[in-house]
């Protein structure tokens, strides 16, 4: 593309760090904002002349064997200082090789494909899922001129609840309505351009040079000066203070841009935070009845103060009653005064005491710890070693209980 008129000049290009960047020369605004400027709409004879050089850059395009496929308004931009009558083409982001640059053989016909480029300003068959080629992009500077000459298309303004209901809309207003109606107060060589591009087949080459004919020959039989002034020339236009309102404008949507995600944020911290607070119960029964949702830090707490409370009662119990329970009973009554089942399992045992309860008692399993009794469960290992890592309180004075009733 280097080298064409009304072809962006390319200064560098390269890698930052993750980004691609490209330095390329500085541009006036495009034709979307100047026809917001000029009042919504152009003079015949401005269509006329941007009809001929939009003309004349998509050749130029197509001889490099690509197809632009997203002709817009916006992707026209005015150049500057000592070229502020040339249209510049940009953005090839989705521009796509027709055919090979050796033998000139064209991409096969295809069906069902995607809509490429933008809905307002694509052709027919672009709807319609065919492989997009050359007319297609003649069809959408059709369009493109229809729009800035009148100011609005007729499917604008359509609405549908998904984008593939909205296309097939668009769509049918476009079938539905005639060229004729189309281009309705405009030359009749507007009609005659969308013809002749809808009347193209897939592989055909246009014949670019009969279209800028067509539109010179116009703009002399309306009798108007080769010296003329562009409809923003004759509103004396400002660049550089239409481009500096076009930053503040993309600064502003950056701004809001970035209050929505704070808020969306945010929002999602309060989920995730109450989400957390609903998980950890207040009170439970049973503290590794929930370990899964229960952080440890409070099946500790509870497993404290429930050591505290089988120690008290069993010192309560000796020293009222002044006997000493039995081995298995003692134990199961006392665990069973705490509201706990009776099936029980240890964490670290001894085994000579683990041996005598088994002798006596082999359906129950019971285990005698340094550290407390708890509920028969499967508990995982990371809680059971903090668990026991945690715990302060040992058993030692109950066990000593057992062996003195052994012994008398």
């Amino acid at each position: 593309m280097k080298g064409g008129v009304g072809i962006p000049q390319i200064y560098w290009a390269g890698t930052e760090g993750e980004y691609n960047l490209m330095a390329v020369e500085l541009l006036g605004p495009n034709l979307e904002e100047v026809k917001e400027f000029c009042q919504g709409s152009f003079s015949h004879p401005t269509i006329i002349a941007i009809a001929e050089q939009l003309i004349t850059r998509i050749e130029y395009f197509h001889s490099k064997n690509y197809l632009h496929r997203d002709i817009k308004p916006e992707n026209f931009m005015l150049g500057r200082e000592r070229k502020p009558k040339i249209i510049y083409i940009i953005d090839y982001g989705l521009s796509k090789r027709y055919r090979d640059s050796t033998t000139k053989m064209h991409i096969p016909y295809k069906n069902n494909k995607r809509l490429t480029g933008t809905a307002r300003y694509a052709s027919v068959n672009t709807h319609m899922g065919i492989e997009q080629s050359r007319r297609d992009d003649l069809e959408c500077i059709a369009f493109t001129l229809i729009y800035l000459a009148k100011g609005k298309l007729p499917w604008q303004g359509i609405t549908a609840d998904n984008k593939i209901d909205k296309y097939q809309k668009v769509l049918e207003r476009k079938k539905g309505i005639s060229v004729e109606l189309l281009c309705k107060d405009l030359p009749g060589e507007f009609a005659h351009f969308l013809h002749y591009c809808r009347s193209l087949r897939f592989e055909d080459k246009p014949d670019y040079a009969m279209l800028r004919k067509r539109f010179a020959d116009l703009f002399y039989k309306g009798g108007y000066n080769k010296k003329f002034d562009y409809s923003w020339n004759e509103l004396k236009l400002d660049f550089d203070s239409l481009l500096e309102r076009g930053h503040s404008e993309v600064k502003e949507e950056e701004e809001e841009e970035k209050i929505e995600q704070t808020i969306q944020i945010k929002s999602q911290k309060k989920e995730i935070s109450l989400v957390r607070y609903t998980t950890i119960p207040s009170k439970v029964e049973n503290p590794l009845a929930k370990s899964k949702k229960m952080p440890i830090i409070c099946v500790t707490k509870k497993l404290k103060q429930m050591k505290k409370e089988f120690l008290e009662t069993v010192q309560k119990e000796s020293s009222d009653k002044d006997e000493i329970p039995d081995e298995n009973e003692g134990a199961v009554n006392t665990v069973r005064h705490l509201e706990c089942p009776v099936n029980y399992i240890q964490l670290k045992n001894k085994k000579s005491f683990r041996a005598k309860l088994e002798k006596k008692e082999r359906n129950k399993s019971f285990d005698c710890v340094n550290s407390i009794v708890i509920h028969k469960q499967r508990v995982n290992n990371d809680i059971r070693k903090e668990i026991y890592r945690q715990s302060t309180v040992s058993l030692k004075p109950l066990r000593r209980l057992f062996y003195n009733s052994k012994k008398n």
